[in-house]
């Protein structure tokens, strides 16, 4: 829920960014969420009982709900639906504090206008054989993209709840493992940041995936007694999943349209609230059984997860798509495509 919530605020923060700072924000924006994770070692260390915990923890969240009525929506988000008076007000609001002069009264509706047409346009041409049709599978290219985003975070807190789970296997004190985690997502967090900004969403994700499987899978050949060397591994496959996550944030963000990227964001959250649930078993139950099949399954799912985003595009300095008519065509095949920019959608860009 909380993760939801964080989403909320995480997808208008990029819907009004200009794209040059989209890399920054989209990553440090999860940031506090690494400091968070460091906490709940130190929390969890002095507060045994779980349920005095589960308080402790949940108390600061009252300080976020007051955020909900001061934040504007977005005004892409109101420009597709067609409530022209509010996005021009949030609009006006952000040029004032950014000190910068919007266009005319006239021509920022005729814009506005424009954008909204397109997708009142597609959806008559539609309507005649979809309407039964939900909007994230109306295309083959959305089906393909929620089901690859989908996977991805399903795949992401399988991991990343079953490292976090696995302090009692992988170090003798659990408080300091659960710090020692949250630390390696620090630069997760931030120095993903410059990375996607010049290598783009795309292939850090990948190797991020990758070398986090990879370096989880060799626990299986790691003795127990080399401590130092079972905890780096861990650590490392920890770090490795926490930058490859948050450029997945960031992603899926980019390549969903805003008519559906709220439902295709939460589609994902719930598969991945899925994996989530799944990873305790893993730990808990499998893996007193069979000790290496953990290791075994979070690394082959994070190569998995890895490979799975070839078909998709990059979306790097490439404008946020607004109608699902704007998704580029993908197909399973691996694609290094790059959508041209929408001078329309560039125009709005400059106006946030």
């Amino acid at each position: 829920m909380i993760r939801f919530v964080t989403y909320e605020y995480f997808l208008p923060a990029l819907e009004v960014c200009e794209i040059k700072y989209r890399s920054v924000v989209g990553i440090l924006i999860g940031l506090p969420w690494a400091f968070g994770t460091m906490a709940w070692g130190g929390v969890a260390f002095q507060v045994r009982d779980w349920r005095w915990l589960q308080r402790c923890v949940i108390l600061p969240f009252a300080l976020y709900i007051p955020l909900v009525f001061i934040m504007d929506e977005s005004p892409r988000w109101l420009i597709v639906r067609g409530q022209f008076d509010r996005a021009r007000r949030v609009l006006q609001r952000a040029a004032r504090w950014n000190k910068t002069q919007l266009p005319s009264e006239e021509a920022l509706n005729n814009l506005m206008v424009d954008i909204r047409g397109e997708l009142v346009e597609e959806k008559q041409e539609q309507r005649c054989t979809l309407l039964e049709t939900p909007a994230l599978c109306r295309t083959r290219s959305l089906r393909i993209i929620n089901f690859i985003f989908s996977l991805n975070h399903f795949i992401s807190e399988l991991v990343f709840y079953g490292l976090s789970l696995s302090g009692s296997n992988f170090s003798a004190d659990p408080f300091i493992y659960i710090v020692l985690g949250g630390l390696m997502e620090i630069p997760g967090f931030s120095l993903t940041a410059p990375i996607i900004n010049r290598f783009g969403r795309k292939w850090p994700t990948i190797w991020g995936y990758v070398l986090s499987g990879i370096a989880i899978l060799l626990l299986v050949f790691i003795p127990d007694n080399i401590q130092w060397l079972v905890m780096t591994l861990a650590m490392l496959g920890k770090l490795c999943n926490s930058g490859a996550f948050m450029i997945i944030f960031v992603y899926i963000s980019e390549v969903l349209p805003t008519e559906v990227r709220l439902q295709g964001v939460s589609a994902a959250i719930m598969t991945s609230k899925v994996g989530a649930m799944v990873a305790p078993y893993v730990t808990d139950y499998v893996g007193p059984l069979v000790p290496w099949a953990p290791s075994v399954i979070f690394g082959v799912s994070s190569v998995v997860a890895g490979v799975a985003l070839l078909p998709i595009h990059e979306t790097l300095n490439v404008p946020m798509p607004d109608t699902i008519e704007d998704v580029p065509d993908i197909t399973l095949k691996p694609t290094l495509f790059r959508r041209k920019p929408d001078l329309k959608v560039n125009e709005v860009q400059e106006l946030n």
